[in-house]
Protein backbone atom coordinates (compact mmCIF):
# COMPACT_ATOMS: atom_id res chain seq x y z
CA UNK A 1 0.00 0.00 0.00
CA UNK A 2 3.07 2.24 1.18
CA UNK A 3 4.61 1.82 -3.03
CA UNK A 4 0.95 2.61 -4.56
CA UNK A 5 0.53 6.03 -2.51
CA UNK A 6 4.53 7.05 -3.14
CA UNK A 7 4.25 5.94 -6.81
CA UNK A 8 0.93 7.89 -7.40
CA UNK A 9 2.37 11.29 -5.40
CA UNK A 10 5.51 11.03 -7.58
CA UNK A 11 3.55 10.73 -10.76
CA UNK A 12 1.49 13.90 -9.69
CA UNK A 13 4.55 15.86 -9.88
CA UNK A 14 5.23 15.20 -13.36
CA UNK A 15 1.62 15.43 -14.45
CA UNK A 16 0.74 19.17 -12.79
CA UNK A 17 3.83 20.47 -14.61
CA UNK A 18 3.00 18.99 -17.76
CA UNK A 19 -0.95 20.66 -17.17
CA UNK A 20 1.19 23.90 -16.41
CA UNK A 21 3.12 24.04 -19.20
CA UNK A 22 -0.11 22.93 -21.98
CA UNK A 23 -1.89 25.78 -20.44
CA UNK A 24 0.80 28.50 -20.06
CA UNK A 25 1.56 27.57 -23.98
CA UNK A 26 -1.96 27.32 -25.05
CA UNK A 27 -2.20 31.23 -23.70
CA UNK A 28 1.19 31.92 -25.05
CA UNK A 29 0.38 30.64 -28.49
CA UNK A 30 -3.02 32.64 -28.58
CA UNK A 31 -4.00 35.63 -30.91
CA UNK A 32 -2.74 38.44 -28.61
CA UNK A 33 -0.77 35.80 -26.47
CA UNK A 34 -0.01 36.64 -23.11
CA UNK A 35 0.59 40.80 -23.49
CA UNK A 36 -3.05 40.82 -25.24
CA UNK A 37 -4.44 42.09 -21.72
CA UNK A 38 -1.96 45.15 -21.97
CA UNK A 39 -2.56 46.13 -25.00
CA UNK A 40 -6.85 45.98 -24.23
CA UNK A 41 -6.40 48.54 -21.99
CA UNK A 42 -3.29 50.75 -22.82
CA UNK A 43 -5.74 53.39 -23.20
CA UNK A 44 -6.39 56.37 -25.39
CA UNK A 45 -3.22 58.59 -26.98
CA UNK A 46 -2.11 58.48 -30.34
CA UNK A 47 -0.45 55.47 -31.79
CA UNK A 48 3.40 56.16 -30.99
CA UNK A 49 2.57 56.61 -27.53
CA UNK A 50 0.73 53.58 -27.69
CA UNK A 51 3.18 51.52 -29.13
CA UNK A 52 6.13 52.79 -26.54
CA UNK A 53 3.64 52.20 -23.92
CA UNK A 54 3.39 48.24 -25.58
CA UNK A 55 7.23 47.90 -25.85
CA UNK A 56 7.35 49.19 -22.64
CA UNK A 57 5.38 46.98 -21.11
CA UNK A 58 6.90 44.21 -23.23
CA UNK A 59 10.11 44.32 -21.92
CA UNK A 60 9.40 45.07 -18.37
CA UNK A 61 7.18 41.68 -17.82
CA UNK A 62 9.47 39.88 -20.40
CA UNK A 63 7.30 39.19 -22.83
CA UNK A 64 9.86 39.80 -25.64
CA UNK A 65 11.77 36.61 -24.63
CA UNK A 66 11.31 33.73 -25.80
CA UNK A 67 8.13 31.26 -24.53
CA UNK A 68 9.91 28.67 -22.74
CA UNK A 69 11.94 31.24 -21.10
CA UNK A 70 8.98 32.82 -20.14
CA UNK A 71 7.90 29.76 -18.87
CA UNK A 72 10.99 28.64 -16.87
CA UNK A 73 10.65 32.44 -15.45
CA UNK A 74 6.95 32.02 -14.34
CA UNK A 75 7.81 28.76 -13.28
CA UNK A 76 10.46 29.28 -11.00
CA UNK A 77 8.49 32.15 -9.35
Amino acid sequence: MIAYITRRVLLMIPTVIGITFLVFMLIALSPGGMSGGIDSVAGGGDAAQRSAERAYLQSRYGLDDPVLLQYLRWLGR
